[in-house]
């Protein structure tokens, strides 16, 4: 069972005790089959996997999506044609920068600090709080991706990562290992983080392939 609430600034409330309830590429739980503003769906595992969009689809794979009670705020309605970019933040930028690696096949990158600051300084031309991180472990990594999901954006526009690394095969490399980007942007849909509910959430992604390595 599932209601939805709308108050004057269009802001959309929705709550479910619907254990089958999942997330979409927008940031919506569910889907309405009858085209209306509620966001949850009913019905069986099945039909809910054809609906849901494909950042929800990595999602799942590896977080539990039962949980019994929920609230998410939808500061944008389902089928506009824009965001609603006028909250009183911008909101977080993390980049993390890759310079230089544990892994033995791995040279240094050498460029990418002034490429960091060039996005920096952009970045911050559009009113982001820009964190910068120099060549974490994927622990590291995961550890700021979580403090960043486990805050409040309710006054923020969206919420921007960028990555600059090496990366092939699916793969890119913090400074210890290499992993998958669902492992990172999965911390952000509408179930995991509230406050991001229908909010862009963008991710920059520079991975240049290290031919060197291969050729060895």
């Amino acid at each position: 069972m599932s209601t939805a609430s709308e108050d004057q600034v269009g802001t959309f409330v929705e709550r479910s005790t619907n254990t089958d309830d999942i997330t979409d590429a927008f940031g919506s739980l569910g889907s309405s089959s009858n085209g209306s503003s509620t966001y949850y769906s009913s019905g069986s595992s099945s039909n809910h996997y054809h609906q849901q969009g494909a950042i929800a689809q990595l999602a799942n794979k590896s977080y539990n999506t039962s949980s019994n009670n929920y609230t998410a705020t939808m500061t944008t309605d389902r089928h506009a044609v824009e965001y609603n970019m006028r909250h009183k933040n911008r909101g977080i930028a993390l980049i993390f920068n890759h310079e230089h690696f544990l892994v033995p096949t791995l040279k240094s990158r050498s460029g990418t600090n002034v490429d960091c600051d060039n996005l920096a300084r952009c970045l911050k031309q559009l009113e982001f709080e820009v964190k910068i991180h120099k060549d974490y472990t994927y622990g590291e990594i995961k550890r700021q991706i979580e403090w960043a999901a486990n805050q409040d954006h309710s006054n923020n526009d969206c919420i921007l990562v960028a990555i600059l690394s090496h990366g092939e095969m699916g793969f890119i490399y913090a400074k210890d290992t290499q992993y998958k980007l669902d492992s990172i942007w999965n911390y952000f849909t509408a179930q995991h983080c509230r406050t991001l509910a229908g909010k862009p959430k963008l991710f920059f992604i520079q991975a240049c392939k290290e031919i060197a390595s291969i050729l060895e």
